[in-house]
């Protein structure tokens, strides 16, 4: 019984998963409002520091928004991937998926790859790791242990 729920949560989240990964890439990749002058930032933490400095609506976006944006990854990926269940693989995960957005940004749209969203989005995949990680001790904990006697 354990086992066909295990298989279907797994099932679940790949399906969650998929649909996750398929509306980040509309979101990231759509078109700008507007064109910036520079479309390549490879200056750790220039980004943060500056929208920090404005505060608003465009720190709010921007780097909580890219944290909140890659914590779903870092939640389900080790739901669907035993493999996965660490939290050095599941950050290799996060920054692979999240250079290969920013490289799509600049070869194939208008928008800006900076290296500060990929920091961003590591720090989100961790986010989402220690939820995935509450979630599974809690899990852990409520499964009835093996009583010999």
């Amino acid at each position: 019984m354990a086992r066909i729920k295990a298989h279907r949560l797994e099932h679940a989240a790949g399906m969650l998963l998929v649909g996750y990964v398929l509306l980040l890439l509309l979101l990231t990749l759509a078109p700008p409002h507007y064109v910036p002058p520079q479309r390549l930032r490879l200056m750790p933490f220039a980004t943060i520091m500056q929208q920090l400095g404005k505060g608003g609506v465009v720190f709010l976006v921007n780097v909580p928004g890219n944290m909140v944006a890659f914590a779903p990854l870092g939640m389900l990926v080790p739901l669907c991937a035993a493999r996965l269940r660490s939290l050095i693989r599941i950050l290799l995960v996060g920054a692979v998926i999240s250079l290969g957005v920013e490289l799509l940004q600049l070869g194939f749209t208008e928008r800006v790859a900076d290296i500060d969203d990929v920091l961003l989005n590591v720090v989100g995949t961790a986010l989402g790791y220690g939820s995935y990680q509450l979630y599974a001790d809690w899990s852990a904990r409520q499964r009835p242990h093996n009583q010999d006697a």
